[in-house]
């Protein structure tokens, strides 16, 4: 089995939990490890009607294309007839997706995703007719239109088809929807500031308000100790009414997110047996355990022998005969020790020393968390 090195993540923390020196690496932004509350993201959703397609679209007379073309041309005016079969083969139904940023205004491009919902084939080459996106609250903030990319392709001919690519039924079309009517926003809750964690966790959250706390705020008027964790993943600002125009909150805001912190980690192993990769937390520890790792190898090999009747034989046929040859061999296994209380590397130099694989290492960790020996969750994806 191929070896696949150890992936290792091991931080040593040297510093503050605040006020953490940003030209030695150490800590995160509170940015990047913490929200605004209500400066969110929104999901947008719609159907929309795909045309240009070279007979890989919807076939059914009675298919979701069929019936959205005959309402399009109602909309110019036009009267559709009953025989639209023709004409369906060359568009597909789609759902089409996009996600909104906070505070973005009128005009502002999103990308978009499609995915047909009916039975086209491909969606290469498509053109995506104007649809509205609507939010989870029903109204349009945006509408969506252009040329579909599906990163695939495909070809069939009469007894084979050939397809490259992830799917050819789901397609991208680049900035292709422009915003309508902006989301509102609303970040000030009374006096009250909300920040919450993207991984909630109370250390981190007492981290982040001792850190606020610390920094360098505006003075006028703002309170000695204006932060307070209020959960394992909210973190409450008072903010003064002199500070709550929209000027002076972002300033506040911006000071707010440029400290640096340290946030902290659940021992946690990941592992992914499919690719053998594996992930070890920092605070991974392990009480003392043996371990012992053997393996066992099978080799079968067939040689078929054929088998012919005797010279000048009025009777017999040729023949093959089965000649099959297993071999079975064990290694001899090797045990070792590894102490309570190891670090990250130590752990890998022990699992290493085994001369383990991946898979082995995987099934190793397996046996010492069933064993009550490893302090850390281990996470199989």
């Amino acid at each position: 089995m191929k070896r696949i090195a150890l992936a290792v993540l091991a931080i040593i923390i040297t510093t503050p939990v605040w006020g953490v020196n940003p030209l030695t690496g150490y800590g995160v932004r509170i940015k990047d490890i913490a929200l605004v509350e209500g400066a969110r993201p929104n999901q947008l959703r719609g159907l929309g009607l795909v045309t240009g397609l070279k007979d890989t679209g919807e076939r059914s007379d009675d298919s979701t294309a069929y019936l959205l073309m005959k309402n399009m041309l109602r909309s110019f005016g036009v009267i559709p007839h009953d025989g639209l079969s023709d004409l369906s083969e060359n568009t597909a139904a789609v759902m089409v997706f996009a996600e909104i940023p906070p505070f973005a205004k009128p005009g502002t491009r999103l990308d978009v995703h499609v995915a047909a919902v009916g039975g086209a084939e491909s969606l290469q080459g498509g053109m995506l007719v104007q649809a509205p996106l609507h939010g989870a609250d029903g109204k349009i903030y945006a509408v969506a239109q252009g040329a579909i990319t599906t990163g695939s392709f495909s070809f069939r001919g009469e007894a084979a088809n050939i397809i490259r690519g992830t799917s050819t039924t789901v397609g991208l079309i680049s900035q292709g929807a422009i915003v309508e009517a902006e989301i509102p926003v609303t970040m000030l809750r009374n006096q009250y500031l909300y920040l919450n964690l993207k991984y909630p966790d109370f250390t981190t959250a007492a981290r982040v308000a001792d850190a606020i706390n610390a920094g360098p705020l505006f003075q006028e008027g703002i309170p000695a100790k204006p932060a307070a964790a209020i959960d394992a993943a909210t973190i409450r600002l008072e903010v003064p009414e002199n500070h709550r125009e929209e000027a002076r909150l972002v300033q506040l805001i911006t000071q707010i997110e440029g400290m640096y912190v340290e946030p902290d980690q659940v021992a946690r192993i990941v592992v992914n047996e499919r690719t053998g990769t594996i992930v070890i937390g920092q605070h991974v520890r392990i009480s003392t355990v043996a371990v012992a790792h053997g393996g066992l190898s099978v080799v079968i090999s067939e040689a078929p022998e054929i088998v012919q009747p005797q010279p000048f034989s009025e009777t017999g046929e040729t023949r093959v005969a089965p000649r099959t040859g297993i071999g079975v061999e064990e290694a001899t296994a090797r045990t070792h020790v590894i102490p309570g209380g190891v670090t990250v590397s130590e752990l890998a130099n022990a699992l290493n020393a085994l001369g383990a694989s991946p898979r082995d290492i995987i099934a190793i960790l397996q046996a010492i968390k069933t064993a009550g020996a490893l302090q850390a969750e281990l996470t199989i994806m």
